[in-house]
């Protein structure tokens, strides 16, 4: 099966732990930005804008071609939502994951469930 993880670059130590569990499960990551040089780029993105693009591009890639897209939940953070559309775009499986699992009205489209942590992720799933 092929995963996507989204979230915040300041929660990067913890979205690598979670891809790490998957491809221990025998998954695969449809694009692992956290692994990127440069995962967090400074601003103004303009600035870099080459690098900037290419992100873009690979992060939406990545959403839209995996069987199961998870975004780690947070109370701000614009990019990561940007990813659940192109997911929720493409019929994508989307879990909804941790405490602010509830911030836009995309997080109760029907391919969402929203669960409290990402092990209850693999529960659901049977993995």
């Amino acid at each position: 099966m092929k995963f996507y993880i989204a979230g915040r670059t300041s929660r990067i130590l913890e979205i690598r732990d979670i891809v790490t569990k998957i491809k221990y499960l025998g998954h695969e990551i449809t694009h692992d930005w956290t692994a990127m040089e440069d995962a967090d780029l400074p601003r103004p993105y303009h600035v870099h804008i080459d690098k900037v693009q290419a992100f873009a591009q690979k992060d939406i890639n990545g959403a839209k071609s995996a069987d199961v897209f998870v975004i780690l939940g947070d109370q701000s953070g614009t990019g990561m939502y940007v990813e659940l559309g192109a997911a929720l775009a493409f019929g994508v499986k989307v879990y909804a994951v941790g405490e602010y699992n509830d911030m836009t009205v995309f997080h109760f489209h029907p391919n969402v469930t929203r669960l409290s942590t990402f092990d209850d992720v693999l529960k659901d799933m049977g993995l």
